[in-house]
């Protein structure tokens, strides 16, 4: 089952036992983590204070993954640093959930083979769908509990900041 909603609107919908499949998805940007299999949870635009949004958290018992999109502009080595940076803030957030290894991703303009540049996997716009039928193949390394319990964290997280970022955007 697949859900998608702004995270201003998940409170009110869903329980923070995400048993299912959950998207918070909020813009009109292509869909393009569309080809992930079933038991991948998508948590998009997790918000670290009012200037930082982590734009995709993919998690499943394979593992959790941190997906930052780039546009043509940016420079590669501040775009690899800041993948890792925002990898970071997820494992930390997460880490109360059995400390996950969480794999930074690079999604770039273009078209190629995944490949890895100092830790961070680079995945190619264009060949996105053969990067989600690379990590939906990888075999299980999480207890379904403990993912369940990172979902909760993290919608719960996107929830509390979404919340006081609007207090100060009222006040």
């Amino acid at each position: 089952m697949s859900v998608s909603m702004s995270a201003s609107t998940v409170a009110s919908t869903l329980p923070l036992v995400a048993s299912r499949r959950m998207r918070i998805v909020a813009g009109p940007e292509p869909d393009v983590f569309a080809d992930l299999g079933a038991r991948w949870t998508r948590i998009d635009r997790v918000p670290f204070g009012s200037a930082v949004e982590i734009d995709h958290v993919l998690l499943s018992t394979a593992g959790v993954f941190v997906a930052t999109a780039v546009d043509a502009t940016t420079e590669l080595p501040r775009a690899v640093a800041e993948a890792r940076w925002r990898a970071r803030k997820i494992g930390f957030l997460v880490d109360r959930a059995g400390r996950p290894h969480v794999t930074p991703v690079l999604v770039v303009p273009g078209a190629g083979r995944p490949e890895t540049v100092d830790g961070v996997v680079i995945c190619h716009r264009a060949d996105v769908s053969r990067f989600c039928a690379e990590i939906d193949a990888l075999p299980p390394t999480l207890d379904p509990a403990c993912l369940n319990h990172m979902v909760d964290i993290l919608v719960d997280h996107t929830l509390r900041t979404d919340e006081i970022n609007g207090s100060y955007a009222a006040g």
